[in-house]
């Protein structure tokens, strides 16, 4: 069996590890997570596989929840995705850019104006860079054309999860 990686983040001092729905799973009709454009969801959303259905929905005050052991086996064993609650003074700068390219130049604008980072890579070449940072800051997504290449890089900050470990949906 794989490791089980809310151990392993929680192990290095992460304590807001999160349950994320598994990317190819089935959301339960009674979830508030019910929604048309299930790519927002399967892959990417806070949630806990439900028992009596066998499917997915989403986890309720997952904005405050501490993991404890047993959470980070409970999750493994279901399945979930690894997500991360970015605390205060935690960004992460997320590089949604298909061409590889692409994605290097976005990557290196970042180190050039925040350092070198920790990076977490998904579905090649995306990516994920995290910062820690003293300013207070907001979410931003930031959408362009270079030429025909369409680029998306997305901030994240307190308050708001990322997946850090798992299966990526593109």
């Amino acid at each position: 069996m794989a490791e089980n990686q809310f151990r392993r983040f929680r192990a290095l001092g992460y304590e807001s590890v999160l349950p994320v729905i598994a990317p190819f799973g089935e959301i339960d009709d009674r979830s508030s997570l019910k929604t048309s454009d299930l790519a927002h969801v399967l892959g990417k959303a806070p949630g806990v596989l439900w028992e009596k259905s066998g499917k997915w929905g989403g986890l309720p005050g997952w904005r405050t929840i501490i993991a404890t052991d047993a959470d980070a086996d409970a999750w493994h064993e279901m399945g979930a995705n690894t997500g991360l609650r970015l605390a205060a003074g935690l960004i992460s700068n997320d590089i949604d850019v298909e061409n590889e390219a692409a994605a290097n130049d976005e990557e290196a604008r970042a180190i050039e104006l925040l350092g070198p980072s920790p990076c977490r890579v998904g579905a090649w070449p995306r990516r994920m860079l995290f910062y820690r940072i003293d300013a207070p800051t907001s979410s931003r997504n930031m959408r362009w054309f270079e030429g025909t290449e369409k680029r998306l890089v997305e901030v994240q900050t307190a308050g708001k999860q990322v997946v850090i470990a798992g299966t990526h949906r593109k």
